[in-house]
């Protein structure tokens, strides 16, 4: 998007890239922990993460944010925890997948908050940092026969298509946090 010369201003704030650093770790392990709960048929658990997840980000912006609130959003607030704590006894176990999905989403979301970089340049700092450890992870998985990108033309195509959504919604997400 013609934003390298911002790109390039990261690299001057070591402690930028340190959080990108951890950001882009974060962000993995919670799209492989998503990824892991639903292939071992876990989704009801692990869904329950995208409703706690906004009343941890609130609670972050209270405790580290300085955020108040008024008694409408207070109520509001009050009536999302129920909500969430009824689908927790309907699924009938403790939610500690959605746990471990929400305050990983959270905290990805809160350290993204606190530094000075853009959606696209931090995101796409993020993507050149993991971008080695996974090419050698696909490399691996292809060379054990247990790839599905660069397995057949419709599984690469539709990975391809699964990435750009995924990307899009993580770019939206970090300027949304921006805008906030």
């Amino acid at each position: 998007f013609g934003q390298f010369k911002d790109v390039a201003q990261i690299f001057k704030h070591p402690k930028h890239l340190a959080i990108l650093a951890l950001t882009s770790g974060i962000i993995v392990f919670n799209w492989g922990f998503y990824v892991w709960s639903i292939e071992a048929g876990r989704a009801l658990e692990s869904s329950l993460g995208y409703f706690i997840n906004p009343l941890l980000n609130v609670v972050m912006g209270y405790l580290f944010l300085g955020e108040r609130f008024t008694r409408p959003q207070l109520v509001a607030l009050g009536l999302a925890a129920i909500a969430v704590l009824v689908q927790t006894i309907a699924a009938g176990v403790f939610p500690w997948l959605g746990l471990m999905l929400a305050s990983t989403f959270c905290l990805y979301g809160f350290l993204r908050k606190t530094i000075a970089v853009g959606p696209t340049q931090g995101f796409f700092i993020e993507v050149c940092i993991i971008a080695i450890p996974l090419l050698l992870t696909q490399v691996w998985l292809v060379n054990n026969g247990e790839a599905h990108f660069g397995g057949t033309l419709p599984d690469t195509l539709l990975l391809m298509g699964l990435g750009l959504m995924t990307t899009s919604a993580l770019v939206f997400f970090a300027l949304s946090i921006k805008l906030l």
